[in-house]
């Protein structure tokens, strides 16, 4: 077969354009690739957090979870003790055992369910709300003075002890902030998140509505 001159420059500049399409169609996919990353990968608002999300039923929770170990509570109960101290509830005054057991819905009477991990000082708070008994919000938290493992709590790209410089050049500015004493409360409305901070470092990370 005869190959004239212009055949094969025709040729030639066909397979440039092949060439050229290939390499454009290329950098379209990843522009498109890297802009999905990027897009995926920014902080989003959540709803859902170590398996729980909100507005879960106590008996979801108690599916996912199991039987918590620890109950608390509510900051508006009056507790009684055995030596016969009466004083107001709060998140440090864990429920008896025989309190539970005389409670007619048993830890479904309680709205502040704790679930330690046993291998860390990771622990899983879930709260519920008063009326409907559905979770109001998700805590983790960490002891930083015992073994935190290196993903604890991690969500929307941060993690239990990161630096509060972490948090905030990943998440952006809080929409609110106070301290109180030795600790450091930001939140992010935008995310439905409240994260604590110790020496400038993350100890729990919350998932809550959070009003602006």
């Amino acid at each position: 077969m005869k190959v004239t001159y212009s055949s094969a420059n025709a040729l030639l500049s066909a397979n440039r354009k092949k060439v050229v399409i290939c390499f454009i169609s290329a950098l379209v996919i990843l522009s498109l690739f890297a802009a999905y990353q990027y897009i995926s990968s920014r902080p989003k608002a959540v709803v859902k957090y170590e398996g729980i999300a909100l507005s879960m039923k106590m008996n979801e929770v108690m599916y996912v979870l199991g039987y918590p170990p620890v109950v608390l509570y509510s900051d508006d109960e009056e507790v009684r003790f055995a030596n016969g101290e009466v004083m107001k509830g709060n998140w440090l005054i864990h429920a008896t055992k025989k309190a539970i057991e005389s409670s007619k819905n048993g830890v479904r009477d309680y709205l502040y369910w704790h679930y330690p991990d046993s291998s860390s000082s990771k622990r899983i708070e879930v709260e519920f709300d008063k009326a409907t008994r559905e979770v109001k919000s998700i805590g983790c938290y960490v002891d930083s003075k015992a073994w935190v493992p290196l993903d604890a709590c991690a969500i929307n790209g941060i993690k239990a002890m990161d630096s509060e410089e972490v948090v905030t050049n990943r998440l952006g500015k809080p929409t609110f902030e106070r301290i109180d004493g030795v600790t450091k409360n930001i939140k992010y409305s935008n995310l439905n998140m409240s994260i604590y901070l110790e020496q400038k470092n993350a100890y729990y990370i919350k998932v809550e509505k959070v009003t602006p």
